[in-house]
């Protein structure tokens, strides 16, 4: 590197600030110390590609169309050779060699080839002429706003129509507030709408890349889905690409630090598919359920045994077999990491309700399923009728409510309370006909029929027993959607079960998984879970206005993840398409199965694990 590197950054990034705020630095040093692969992203991330003459300019070649090569010579040394490698590339190239300066004669100290790797000194005034001139260059291919001072005024105009935030304090603020002004870009003409999204995904794609190279440990999962979907029309382009690369390298760097892998297995949303799948990869994950929880996270939701009742317990015993399943133990984020660190786990399942009210913890990379919330519903009804009751429906004459043919009519019963309300724990197993009337929990019965997946994800944020629905929360239901949206906008993966086909990119880049098979990547996902004859065979219009009225803010929130999943498959099919994520998926620093102790290996992970494993406690099973 040159003698004066750490001045010269620091003067290059004010310049930049100033007069190109939408672009950011990057600096690499010994890039011959770097793999093929390391040398191959940070080509493709570049607008401008500047460097020393010498091998690493080869890298040229890999930028993205459009881009440029700014190459610095020593005066009196003539080379053609990378000027020959940009043009037919396609690339444009500046030499940041003095004009005038091409022959010995013209230089006070002839450096000439021999000294092209010594440490001399670079001063900015050598450098800025060409790197204006490729910084201009790539801007008019873009076609952005004319200058740097018009692309700040149209955004600054968009958000202060808007009411976003316009003096952000961090990159996280920044690309929130700029998707939310997107939005107020609908009344633009074409032409100017096209170049404010242009400008805005340099803008945020900047803010990445600046957080990420100041060590922000931060994916900007949410960010990053917000902004993608309201720039969708300039999906492509090479603005678009820009923001997308910034945030393929900070997803990187934030798996490469993320200590443990959390699944919210919402029961009934594929959660034991997802787990069959982190078992093929080898995951290291608690041993004794094929559902790899550990007592304490149990799935509490309806699987319970008669006559025993949810309950909270603190101390480090809670029971075993059927009891253990009951007990519901939160942990903090300082000892779930120790409950990791301690057995050696890289993956545990939760399927209850979310620790801490639903709060994330700075280590964790998250993981959620969820599925279509009318469907969900029948389906664990469907559970709790053929794993938990074993029984048949037992009409009590002037009571049940609920009527079993192929018309429907069962959550007639459900929601037989006042205003179509779920009735009430006591008068539910009439209300169904259910033949075991006491001992059971049945105020769960409510919690699982009425926003199940919004209890779930906000655990005692929802209301201090999100599974007792005879509590009810204390937030209107629009503060409520905020808080759930905000909460699985956190989450590194989204996936919405009907959408599971769409679901390789996203598992295999932000998990490092393999699919379950060449045709299926979830295995058995969608099936009901019960093999039995089912309850509830059919779902009347009068129970779909019920269940759709008891489940307004799950609907809505199924909505916002079939939205950010979308917003997924999009940003990792870009980032695998430009060869941004092209490491190994079983990296040992960004793969999160396999590598702390697991019983085999990445590589093996093709290898059927054992069936027997996962039909050992199918009755408690909440199967998707």
């Amino acid at each position: 590197g040159w003698s004066n590197a750490v001045d010269l950054r620091r003067e290059l990034e004010a310049w930049l600030s100033s007069r190109h705020p939408s672009w950011a630095l990057q600096t690499y040093a010994l890039a011959h110390a770097f793999s093929f692969r390391a040398q191959f992203r940070m080509a493709q991330r570049s607008g401008v590609l500047v460097g020393a003459h010498g091998a690493a300019l080869a890298n040229g070649i890999f930028q993205r169309d459009g881009a440029a090569l700014v190459e610095v010579l020593n005066c009196g040394h003539r080379s053609n050779t990378y000027r020959l490698l940009a043009t037919n590339r396609g690339s444009f190239y500046a030499s940041a060699t003095k004009i005038g300066k091409l022959m010995k004669s013209d230089c006070d100290k002839d450096l000439g080839r021999r000294h092209v790797d010594t440490r001399r000194k670079l001063d900015l005034s050598e450098i800025l002429p060409a790197l204006e001139k490729a910084i201009r260059r790539v801007e008019a291919t873009l076609a952005p706003p004319a200058d740097a001072t018009a692309c700040g005024f149209a955004l600054d105009a968009v958000l202060r129509r808007s009411g976003a935030e316009r003096n952000a304090t961090s990159a996280t603020a920044e690309i929130a507030a700029l998707a939310k002004g997107l939005a107020a870009t609908v009344r633009l003409t074409a032409k100017r709408r096209r170049r404010v999204l242009e400008c805005a995904a340099f803008r945020a794609g900047g803010a990445v890349a600046a957080a990420t190279a100041t060590g922000a440990n931060d994916a900007f999962h949410g960010p990053r889905r917000a902004f993608l979907l309201a720039s969708i029309d300039i999906r492509h382009t090479w603005a678009w690409s820009y923001f997308v690369d910034a945030c393929a390298a900070a997803l990187v760097e934030a798996q490469r630090r993320a200590k443990f892998l959390v699944y919210l297995h919402v029961s009934k949303a594929a959660g034991t598919s997802f787990c069959k799948l982190a078992r093929k990869n080898r995951c290291a994950a608690p041993p004794k359920f094929s559902t790899l929880w550990d007592p304490g996270d149990g799935p509490t939701w309806g699987n319970c045994a008669r006559g025993l009742k949810v309950v909270h317990v603190s101390k480090d015993s809670i029971g075993k077999g059927r009891r253990a399943r009951c007990a519901a133990r939160e942990l903090d984020c300082a000892s779930r990491a120790a409950a990791f660190s301690a057995k050696n786990y890289e993956l545990m399942a939760v399927e209850r309700w979310a620790d801490n009210g639903g709060g994330l913890c700075p280590a964790g990379w998250y993981a959620i399923s969820l599925r279509e919330p009318l469907a969900r519903v029948r389906s664990h009804h469907n559970h709790l009728w053929a794993k938990i009751l074993r029984a048949s429906p037992r009409p009590v004459k002037g009571r049940t409510k609920s009527s079993f043919g192929r018309n429907g009519g069962y959550f007639r019963g459900i929601f037989s309370g006042e205003n179509g309300a779920c009735a009430s724990p006591t008068e539910l197993p009439y209300a169904v006909g259910a033949p075991h009337r006491t001992g059971y929990d049945w105020s769960m019965v409510c919690a699982f029929s009425s926003d199940y997946h919004a209890r779930s994800l906000l655990g005692t944020s929802y209301s201090p027993r999100p599974y007792d629905a005879s509590i009810p929360s204390s937030l209107p239901h629009d503060k409520l959607l905020a808080l759930a949206r905000n909460r699985l906008a956190g989450y590194a993966v989204v996936l919405p079960v009907e959408e599971s086909h769409q679901a390789g990119p996203v598992l295999r880049h932000a998990l490092g998984w393999k699919p379950w098979d060449a045709k299926t990547f979830l295995p058995t996902a969608g099936r009901d879970a019960s093999k039995l004859a089912k309850t509830v065979k059919n779902v009347s219009a009068a129970d779909r206005a019920l269940l759709e009225n008891n489940n307004r803010l799950d609907i809505a929130l199924y909505a916002v993840a079939r939205e950010f999943f979308q917003a997924d498959v999009w940003f990792y099919e870009a980032a695998a398409e430009s060869r941004l994520l092209r490491d190994e998926v079983h990296d040992g620093k960004r793969a999160f199965c396999g590598r702390r102790g697991a019983t085999g290996g990445a590589d093996d992970a093709d290898d059927e694990p054992d069936p027997a494993a996962w039909d050992e406690e199918e009755e408690v099973e909440a199967d998707g």
